[in-house]
């Protein structure tokens, strides 16, 4: 996993020279170095999108948003901002 992990930020890096030699080499680095680098990186990337989808944290906010926009759709607020659609795009 850790050996993807380097491969993968290798070609986000869009695999510049040194990156390339990075990847090329990533069969022949220590595990104490994939440890120290990847595995940090590969924490945060994996902790910050199992944050970003989970539903049981993100349910109330998303919710109170979706209350918010029903509102303001139902006051009219939102007339002003469909104004420049043009009619064919509409639904009438």
């Amino acid at each position: 996993m850790l050996q993807g992990e380097l491969r993968r930020m290798a070609q986000a890096l869009h695999a510049g020279a040194a990156e390339r030699a990075v990847a090329k080499r990533s069969a022949t680095i220590p595990d104490v170095i994939l440890e120290c680098l990847v595995r940090p990186a590969l924490v945060s990337r994996l902790t910050r999108n199992f944050f970003d989808y989970d539903q049981t944290i993100h349910r109330n906010v998303r919710g109170r948003e979706a209350e918010a926009v029903r509102a303001e759709l139902a006051s009219g607020a939102l007339d002003a901002l469909l104004a420049p659609i043009p009619a064919a795009f509409r639904s009438t």
